[in-house]
């Protein structure tokens, strides 16, 4: 025990949570930011329709 294992266990305890932190706001501005938001906060999520006569047909 002692401080230094408190401090050592907060650093890591810390950093990981820095990161999961940061790669979370990562994926939601690669993902389409406002559209995100928008679905936490009202729970609507937008999803583009395709044109008329659009294939996925190869």
């Amino acid at each position: 025990g002692g401080r230094q294992a408190a401090r050592t266990i907060h650093f890591i305890a810390c950093f990981t949570f820095v990161g999961f932190i940061v790669i979370h706001v990562l994926e939601v501005i690669l993902t389409g930011f406002f559209n995100n938001i928008r679905s936490m906060v009202t729970g609507w999520f937008v999803v583009k329709h395709e044109r008329e006569g659009a294939s996925h047909e190869a």
